[in-house]
């Protein structure tokens, strides 16, 4: 990976201070020295401080705070450089947009006066992004940082959304427990219960757009106004419409998942001989493998050893959080002639949607393929191209994902990755949690697919069948069906790329984080899926060999597949090949599909891969 990543460097006015054309004011605490009635006087203390006690207590134990909470991507919110791309664009699209952004990203710089909004523009604050040293381990990119929660006090219902955090002004923190038993924190503490409610962590995880109200579209494909601010992101409403936010003791909240409790009594904070019970890690894991990897290649070297090993351990968890949040069953199976036919249930077994979270480039779908003997694969749905990074949607194929749009002046919706002029929802295909029963106004049903009960809650798995005609191969058939995950897809990643602005900084010698982002994504192989759950069966002995193919065709086949993602005449060649049979993905893997090509048709492939193979070789 090339030397742009030491950009996190920031003197940093990544994002300079703008005049705004529409006002994002959000209700709570707000940054020291503002002069607002709710402006703070107590600065928010760093993370480092913190690290002095919450840290290190015995040299083999992995679960204190402040490690496992430095290579999460919560610590690490604004050094992402996804977000960083995507905040360049938003600020492009909407002035304000970055401050609403940054209060989320990165609360220790926004409530010490980092924030951009016009009325705050005085003499008295810090520029946002100024660092308080000359390196990215700088504080200001602390993310959501110790006291982001620790001094955070429940607003209200009415703020659990847009990070309208309360935060205590003062030097009391909260935690889980009561100092009753004469014990000495080292500063002022108080026990909260709201630390431990799922509603505290929807204060940043339910996030509606605030410069639009929302539309949705309906079964004929129409725009129709929600009379609400678009919904962007409703983990925390999906988990609260769902059984497990249920009140009894079956109840799991966000943190029982991504705060797991460590198995054993554990020693306190600064205390050789004081044993804590119920301590929850600070791992705040999610389904981001690649990029605490990322992250950590654009740290300095002098990053401190045991830190690097807490980011390596982020992307693992990440990876085991994904391979525990969904069951994957064959529930039928048969080999009819050269036909088979499967069905297969995905169940969520998280407890919010699955996926969740951001919704740009984040997908989940169902790859099923029959492989012969060989492990060859004879057909296949919802087939991931990895030489292209395309997956291929053919007519069964079973994607989980949300396309969000753009209204037009003319009542048209364009399906768009800026996020910060998006009002529509296209489509929701993800799977809902264990009994979701959501408002229709909280704008969270699916929308594209069918999941609904006849009691008006909805089914918490899905359940596709498949054909696949025209089977050949040697030995025994198998279906093998993969739940694959990406946290970014290509498509946005290219946007990312192709739409950042260029940075001002130094250290990216005149590239965007758009740039910095596709090459970490490419490098760090975010390009290649996450199998969440992998399962077979045996269809039966193949009901013959298949044709062997035209080698010659084969080779300039495989010159279109490289030149594919960037030549338009390729991509509608391999796009006819590709399409296949209406029933199914595939047939053998020499064959075009349920019919011969035109002869027409055929000679135009030619022609184009024949043009392939000349720009190749020149």
């Amino acid at each position: 990976m090339r030397t742009a990543f030491a950009f996190l460097s920031l003197v940093c006015l990544l994002l300079s201070v703008s005049s705004a054309s529409a006002q994002i004011f959000q209700p709570g605490s707000q940054p020291v020295g503002s002069g607002h009635a709710d402006a703070l006087t107590a600065r928010i203390q760093t993370s480092g401080g913190c690290a002095r006690c919450h840290s290190m207590y015995a040299p083999d134990d992995d679960y204190e705070p402040f490690d496992s909470w430095r290579g999460s991507m919560m610590a690490n919110a604004e050094r992402d450089m996804v977000a960083r791309a995507a905040l360049s664009i938003a600020e492009a699209d909407a002035p304000d947009a970055a401050d609403f952004c940054v209060r989320c990203h990165s609360p220790f710089t926004w409530y010490n006066g980092g924030s951009s909004l016009p009325e705050y523009d005085v003499p008295s604050m810090t520029p946002r992004f100024a660092p308080d040293d000359a390196t990215s381990l700088s504080a200001d990119l602390d993310g959501v940082a110790c006291m982001s929660c620790h001094r955070s006090e429940d607003p209200g219902d009415d703020q659990i959304h847009n990070t309208q955090l309360q935060l205590h002004d003062g030097q009391l923190r909260y935690g889980p427990y009561e100092y009753s038993d004469g014990t000495d924190p080292r500063h002022e503490t108080a026990q909260s219960t709201f630390l431990a409610e799922g509603r505290f962590c929807g204060q940043c995880h339910d996030i509606h757009n605030p410069l639009h109200d929302g539309f949705t579209m309906d079964d004929a494909g129409r725009a129709m106004p929600t009379g609400r601010p678009f919904a962007i992101e409703r983990t925390f409403t999906e988990w609260a419409s769902s059984v497990f936010a249920e009140a009894g003791p079956d109840q799991r909240t966000c943190q029982d998942c991504h705060m797991p409790e460590v198995d054993r009594p554990v020693l306190a904070a600064g205390e050789l001989d004081v044993l804590r019970p119920e301590m929850s890690r600070h791992d705040l894991v999610g389904g981001s493998v690649w990029q605490p990897l990322a992250i950590l290649a654009a740290l300095p070297g002098t990053f401190p050893t045991d830190y690097a090993n807490e980011y390596r351990a982020s992307s693992e968890r990440a990876r085991r959080m994904l391979e525990s949040a969904a069951r994957v069953e064959i529930t039928s199976s048969s080999l009819t002639g050269a036909s088979a036919a499967a069905t297969i249930r995905v169940t969520n077994e998280s407890g919010h949607k699955l996926p969740t979270g951001y919704p740009e480039g984040r997908r989940m779908w169902l790859e099923v393929e029959v492989l012969d003997a060989s492990d060859r694969v004879i057909a296949s749905s919802a087939r991931y191209d990895d030489e292209t990074d395309t997956l291929i949607e053919d007519a069964q194929a079973r994607v989980y994902d949300v396309e969000l749009g753009e209204r037009q002046p003319d009542g048209t919706v364009v399906q768009s990755f800026h996020f910060v002029l998006n009002d529509t929802l296209m489509h929701d295909t993800r799977i809902p949690p264990e009994g979701f029963d959501a408002a229709a106004d909280t704008d969270s049903h699916p929308l594209g697919r069918d999941y609904a009960n006849v009691d008006g809650t909805f089914r918490h798995w899905d359940e596709p069948s498949y054909t696949f005609e025209d089977l050949c191969g040697t030995g025994t058939l198998r279906l093998r069906a993969r739940l694959r995950f990406q946290s970014n897809s290509r498509e946005y990643m290219e946007f990312l790329r192709d739409n950042a602005p260029d940075s001002a900084l130094p250290e990216l010698a005149g590239r965007s984080w758009g740039d910095v982002a596709f090459d970490a994504w490419r490098t760090h192989r975010g390009d290649v899926p996450i199998d969440m759950e992998s399962v077979e069966v045996d269809l039966g002995a193949s009901p013959g060999a298949c044709p062997e193919p035209d080698a010659a065709v084969n080779d300039d086949a495989a010159v279109a597949g490289v030149d594919a993602a960037t030549d338009p005449a390729i991509d509608a060649g391999a796009a006819a090949i590709d399409a296949g049979p209406t029933t199914g993905g595939g047939g053998c893997s020499c064959r075009t599909g349920g019919q011969s090509p035109s002869p027409v048709t055929l000679a135009s492939m030619l022609i184009a891969l024949g043009l392939a193979v000349t720009r190749r070789r020149r």
